[in-house]
């Protein structure tokens, strides 16, 4: 989000726990963070200032080194608490300033004809524990999984994660097929929770053969596919950067996803035409686990902000 980029960029320290600096968390590596000291953790001695000098390094465990930083804090005297509760109310405000659940919606005139009547895939998204919990399944026995696209983007954005390690998610190594092999995983690990796949209808088709692996053991997991007709994000960049030249991501043959996950023996919705949809998906004692969600979404619709190329994280279209 721009609140958490302009966050760190106005930063004076950074703690990196066992990332390396790619390019896609910095931007543009000499304007990143530009007055911040790091201190960066990392069992790999090869990633210590390679990219950006660290002022402290520990070639070690995250688990080793952060209990031992929490102590040294403790026993610390705090001279500096008025300033850090002023920088707290800072992000607060700036994150309340910039939170929209419009940002990226096209405006009535520029939707795409064939899309009038798709859904706002941020309300959507930032909905379902709510919807969950109508039907039965409590918001906090939720996982969540990701594939690779737009839908991640706006799932780490809005989606209101509620404790840790109950999102998983490939970050930034743009691995689609990843969602629903991670969600089985998942769901075998937590039978009595129920775990979320949100993929795009370019990501569930790397790895759709795993629905039969998903009905087979008939695991608790909801697949939700957001269809637009479009791999999304390479739609989205050459829409801003090559002057909308559109090559190979535009779907010329449109799949219907809800008859192959039937033809695997699962249950199957559309969210659009389907208001109860919800009840069915989440409902705990469905016998049937494993259901399936299709939900239509414009290919006008954005992930914003968008960092071009060449540009700090904060110098971002928005």
């Amino acid at each position: 989000s721009y609140s958490a980029n302009r966050a760190m960029h106005e930063s004076d320290l950074v703690i990196v726990c066992g990332a390396r600096f790619d390019d896609r968390a910095t931007g543009v590596v000499n304007k990143f963070c530009p007055d911040a000291k790091i201190i960066h953790i990392d069992i790999d001695a090869a990633e210590i200032n390679k990219i950006i000098e660290a002022k402290i390094s520990f070639v070690a465990t995250v688990q080793s080194v952060l209990p031992e930083l929490c102590i040294q804090l403790k026993n610390k005297k705090d001279d500096n608490a008025k300033a850090k509760a002023g920088w707290l109310k800072q992000i607060v405000e700036l994150k309340e300033k910039n939170f929209s659940l419009t940002l990226g919606s096209p405006d009535r005139e520029k939707k795409n004809k064939d899309f009038m009547d798709s859904v706002n895939p941020r309300d959507f998204i930032r909905s379902v524990p709510e919807l969950a919990e109508k039907a039965g399944t409590k918001k906090e026995d939720l996982i969540i999984a990701t594939d690779v696209g737009q839908h991640q983007m706006w799932v780490a954005q809005y989606y209101p994660v509620l404790k840790p390690m109950t999102l998983l998610t490939s970050g930034s190594l743009g691995t689609m097929g990843f969602g629903l092999p991670a969600a089985i995983g998942s769901a075998i690990a937590n039978p009595d929770k129920r775990t979320i796949c949100f993929s795009g209808d370019g990501s569930i088709m790397m790895n759709i053969q795993e629905l039969a692996t998903l009905s087979e053991n008939n695991l608790p997991v909801t697949v939700i596919v957001f269809e637009n007709g479009t791999l999304g994000m390479v739609y989205q960049q050459q829409k801003f950067l090559f002057d909308k030249n559109y090559s190979a991501s535009i779907f010329d043959t449109r799949v219907d996803l809800l008859k192959i996950a039937e033809g695997f023996g699962i249950e199957t919705a559309d969210a659009l035409t389907d208001k109860d949809w919800y009840k069915k998906a989440f409902d705990a004692n469905r016998k049937n686990k494993p259901f399936f969600v299709r939900v239509k979404v414009d290919p006008e619709e954005e992930v914003l902000p968008y960092v071009p190329g060449g540009r700090a994280n904060v110098d971002s279209i928005r």
